[in-house]
């Protein structure tokens, strides 16, 4: 029984927790480590490289969470969390 309860247990967490991220981070190999990361725990991940790439990720779907680098090549990663907020002011 204890077994069924863990999986239960997973199961249910999966289920309560944000499914959609988006990751804005113009390191590659900082950008895939937490994409594969995030993916492999269950989330659905889309990144960008830049507060370009990561507006039209954003307008094309909408996202519980965002993971934004501070400084990016064309901006500044803060200033991106609030035009994301205000495209969807449900994310976190």
């Amino acid at each position: 029984m204890y077994p069924m309860m863990i999986s239960f247990a997973k199961q249910l967490n999966k289920l309560l927790m944000p499914h959609r991220i988006l990751i804005v981070e113009d390191e590659d190999i900082i950008r895939n480590s937490l994409r594969e990361f995030l993916a492999d725990e269950g989330y659905q991940v889309a990144v960008a490289n830049s507060v370009v790439n990561g507006m039209i990720q954003a307008k094309r779907q909408d996202f519980d969470v965002a993971i934004c680098d501070v400084q990016l090549p064309d901006g500044d990663g803060l200033d991106l969390l609030r035009r994301l907020q205000q495209l969807n002011p449900t994310i976190s």
